[in-house]
């Protein structure tokens, strides 16, 4: 019975790894733009209607959607929702880096990943396995840019052979 036990334990593990390593990364989505009511969504030619952002997030920024634009996005899909989080959208006039009332970029305005500095080696991997940038050393120190994590983990739990920050320097 335990040795089950033990057995269906590894595999949920695995499956949590797994799921976390294909979360990583923000997707690519390219479709129209569909306003509907006082939100927006995107009809893509493999999913139709993922939401994007409703009008109040959108009612200040300096990317405004009008409907059949054609788009590229750069976002993480909730499959349970069919919401998009969207770092940024590419059309016509160029890229827009989504952001919030406040200018905080989107994705991540509330972003609580932290290095303490007195624990960090400056060993430069964090930066090097960082996928969007957001580590960079400054003073022989990891340092978090909280404008471009997204939160994804990746400098705590690592991704393929990294396995994260090797001394934990690192927390959310």
């Amino acid at each position: 019975m335990k040795r089950n036990t033990t057995i269906i334990l590894i595999l949920l593990l695995a499956g949590l790894a797994l799921y976390a390593l294909t979360t990583a990364e923000p997707d690519t989505f390219t479709g129209r733009i569909r306003l509907s009511g006082h939100s927006v969504y995107l009809d893509t030619a493999s999913s139709s209607h993922l939401m994007l952002l409703t009008a109040g997030l959108i009612r200040d920024s300096v990317w405004i959607p009008s409907d059949s634009l054609q788009v590229t996005i750069r976002a993480f899909e909730n499959s349970e929702t069919k919401n998009l989080e969207v770092i940024s959208i590419t059309d016509h006039r160029g890229t827009v880096e989504i952001r919030d009332l406040d200018r905080n970029p989107l994705h991540q305005a509330n972003s609580s990943y932290r290095v303490n500095a007195a624990g960090c080696i400056g060993c430069n991997l964090c930066p090097r396995n960082c996928p969007v940038g957001a580590i960079s050393m400054q003073g022989r120190k990891a340092v978090i840019d909280q404008s471009k994590c997204i939160e994804c983990g990746v400098c705590i739990s690592g991704k393929d052979r990294w396995r994260g920050c090797p001394v934990r320097a690192i927390s959310k």
